[in-house]
């Protein structure tokens, strides 16, 4: 995809980040929004296009 969803990496609070668990923390919550968002909002919802998107 062109644009994600990146927006929770974006307002990350470099003070809530103190090593690689919460790093990894913050990408696995923003990677469950960016799925969430593909799966109602696609265009062709139903069909092996949303698999592809995600």
């Amino acid at each position: 995809r062109r644009h994600i969803c990146d927006k929770n990496l974006e307002a990350l609070n470099e003070s809530n980040t103190k090593n690689t668990h919460d790093l990894l923390g913050n990408v696995l919550v923003t990677a469950k929004y960016e799925g969430e968002s593909i799966v109602n909002n696609h265009p062709h919802k139903g069909t092996s296009d949303v698999c592809t998107a995600l």
